[in-house]
């Protein structure tokens, strides 16, 4: 059999300063190949899908009391559980939330995108457009032979490909992480507005805007293909989340669906009275979500025959609505400029940042799960704005001076493997666990203490194995229990932080 990989989000840690509470939660978002299979439990008191870690003041420290247990196997063969950070920073712990960025130039902006957790691009008025490297903190100047003519949206594919259209016609493409940009022929002369573009990879994307023009190449724009919906009215969004199916939204407050790559569409169910405002977001021919001029998101589960309301933010209108994943979702307002969140697709949605007047939100881009950044103007001598979920990190373990968790000293979060049990055994090349042996101040037990002698990891960048089922098991029975600890300096800004990290099972074990 081949290697069979189970990702899935796992642990998603939050710590908390003075006077804030403080949650964890599991987040399992997978598609289980029948070869494997893991859960998590034990990581879910307090809050539904939430682990208590308590207020950590700054200057002091806390190891969690509670195991999470992990349960994995494979039906047919051995398996590998492994651990690793969730997105690609070189830190696990941050500060959760949104702080205003400064993108370098003060123009409209009118979309962000992101293709990575730690690349991302913005777009507006006269051409400018700008990248970060860094989820969103930072951004510098990009596409130096850009066109003069505004860019409206902007779609990344990868860390290395983007699409963007605009004013007259443009289309422009790059693939090599925006350092050279390629103006694509999209055959619709000098004329056309383009408002919305999206891209499978560097070959395939749609584009649409003015008086129902759609465009779709599969050849990285050498040639383009007519594309008919919105029967004549302009093409607001686009959003493909496979090759062959694509969501439309209309100026005209209209919805269209096509399950054959945009040759045929069918107008869906009209929501909320037609107060489609703009967004559309998708995870396939089914299941779509769109925001609404009546402050509401909408989600359909079957192919738009019916909408559901899962949202509703009185007098605002929601502008964008985006995911990674389907179950971790953002929603922006401009009216009032708010950021809603959920991590259950929609089920549940809270306020996770206000601006207020005179900022619009007008663009927002999901880096992962935990992450987004949201391009808006101030309509007070409309200048652009960028905001971002910040980082303010705490560095990952590297106890520097063999100290304890309770030593005042450098900041630092870990984890660490306390026992396995069931069929499962540590690899000792790896990742050992702890055991009674080790000689800390509670050595009675297998306990994760705050003690130097137990065996406290940073989670690293790449998932490394931590524990092994040796034999086929049906159903899983290995289990691995996990603590975290963590310690912050005097220094440390007070806040909600999450870490992000992922549990991984493979088999046949490797």
């Amino acid at each position: 059999m081949g290697l069979a990989a189970l990702a899935v989000a796992g642990v998603v840690g939050w710590l908390a300063g003075s006077g804030e509470a403080a949650t964890s939660a599991v987040v399992v978002s997978a598609d289980i190949p029948s070869a494997t299979s893991l859960t998590t439990t034990l990581c879910q008191t307090g809050q539904a899908g939430r682990t208590d870690l308590g207020v950590v003041q700054p200057g002091s420290s806390v190891v969690t009391s509670a195991d999470c247990e992990v349960v994995f196997g494979s039906s047919n063969d051995s398996a590998m559980l492994m651990i690793g950070q969730e997105d690609a920073y070189g830190t696990t712990m941050a500060r959760a939330g949104w702080a205003s960025r400064v993108p370098g130039i003060a123009t409209a902006w009118d979309a962000v995108s992101a293709g990575s957790p730690s690349r991302a691009w913005i777009v507006g008025s006269g051409g400018g457009m700008r990248i970060s490297n860094d989820g969103g903190i930072t951004w510098a100047g990009q596409n130096p032979n850009a066109s003069p003519n505004s860019l409206r949206d902007i779609d990344a594919t990868d860390a290395n490909t983007a699409w963007t259209v605009g004013d007259l016609g443009t289309v422009r493409r790059t693939t090599d992480a925006g350092v050279t940009w390629t103006d694509v022929d999209n055959t619709l002369g000098s004329t056309v507005r383009l408002e919305t573009v999206t891209a499978i990879d560097a070959q395939r994307a749609w584009v649409g805007g003015a008086a129902g023009i759609a465009r779709y190449t599969n050849d990285g724009g050498a040639t383009w293909s007519v594309v008919d919906t919105c029967a004549g009215s302009q093409v607001r969004d686009l959003h493909a989340p496979t090759p062959t199916v694509v969501w439309a939204t209309c100026v005209n407050q209209t919805a269209y669906r096509s399950v054959n790559g945009g040759t045929t569409w069918a107008l869906v169910t009209n929501p909320d009275a037609g107060n489609i405002s703009r967004s559309i977001w998708s995870t396939g021919a089914t299941t779509a979500w769109v925001g609404t001029t009546s402050g509401k998101v909408l989600r359909t589960t079957d192919s738009g025959a019916t909408w559901v309301t899962q949202l509703t933010s009185p007098g605002t209108n929601i502008d964008e609505v985006t995911s990674v994943d389907g179950l971790s979702m953002w929603a922006v307002t401009d009216i009032g400029s708010i950021v809603y969140h959920t991590t259950n697709g929609g089920t549940t949605w809270v306020e996770e940042y206000r601006v207020g007047a005179p900022v619009q939100f007008i663009g927002l881009a999901a880096a992962d799960s935990g992450r987004a950044i949201g391009a808006a103007w101030e309509t007070v001598g409309s200048t652009g704005r960028i905001y971002s979920t910040p980082t303010d990190p705490i560095n990952d373990y590297n106890d520097p001076a063999n100290d304890d968790w309770s030593t005042p000293g450098a900041q630092m979060f870990g984890v660490c493997l306390r026992t396995v049990g069931g069929a499962a055994s540590t690899n000792g090349t790896t990742w050992p666990a702890d055991s009674d042996t080790i000689g800390d101040e509670a050595a009675a037990a297998a306990d994760c203490s705050d003690g130097d002698g137990d065996p406290w990891k940073a989670i690293p960048a790449a998932p490394v194995k931590v524990a092994r089922q040796a034999t086929p098991q049906s159903p899983a029975t290995a289990t691995a229990f996990f603590r975290f600890g963590m310690r912050i300096p005097l220094t440390q800004v007070p806040g909600t932080y999450r870490a992000g990290i992922l549990f991984e099972v493979r088999a046949p074990e490797v």
